[in-house]
C-alpha cells in the first residue's frame, strides 16, 4: 500500500515520497524534485468526479467535496539515474497527498525527454 505523501514546507516540493511505478514496484522522487505544471483533473473545481472517492473517504476521511485528483511533472530515481515523469495523485487539504503513481504514455513509456 502506498503511504501518504510527506510534504515539506513548499507544497509542490515533496520528500521521501513512495511512488507506484508501472511495473508495480515502489520508487522515489529525486532529491530536491519540485512538482511542476500541476493541474487539477478531477474533483473540486472540475466537472469530472473522482472515481475512487468512496475508497479515499473510507481510508483517509476528510471532506468529500474537497478531494482533488491532480497531475504534474517531476523526477524519479530509477536504475541509478533521474528521469522526468508524469505523476498523478489525490489530495485533500486536511489530509495531504496520497496514492502517487507514474502515468505512462499511450505507448506504455514511463519517462519523458528531459
Amino acid at each position: 500500500m502506498i503511504k501518504k505523501m510527506d510534504s515539506s514546507n513548499d507544497k509542490n516540493k515533496l520528500k521521501d515520497i513512495e511512488i507506484l511505478l508501472p511495473d508495480g514496484e515502489i520508487g522515489y522522487l529525486t532529491k530536491g524534485t519540485k512538482i511542476e505544471n500541476i493541474q487539477v483533473i478531477a474533483g473540486k473545481g472540475r466537472d469530472r468526479k473522482i472515481d475512487i472517492i468512496d475508497i479515499l473517504m473510507d481510508k483517509f476521511k476528510g471532506d468529500p467535496l474537497e478531494w482533488q485528483k491532480k497531475k504534474g511533472f517531476g523526477y524519479i530515481d530509477y536504475g541509478g539515474e533521474s528521469f522526468k515523469v508524469e505523476l498523478h495523485w489525490y489530495e485533500e487539504p486536511s489530509i495531504g497527498k496520497v496514492y502517487c503513481k507514474i502515468k505512462t504514455d499511450e505507448g506504455g513509456n514511463w519517462f519523458y525527454e528531459n
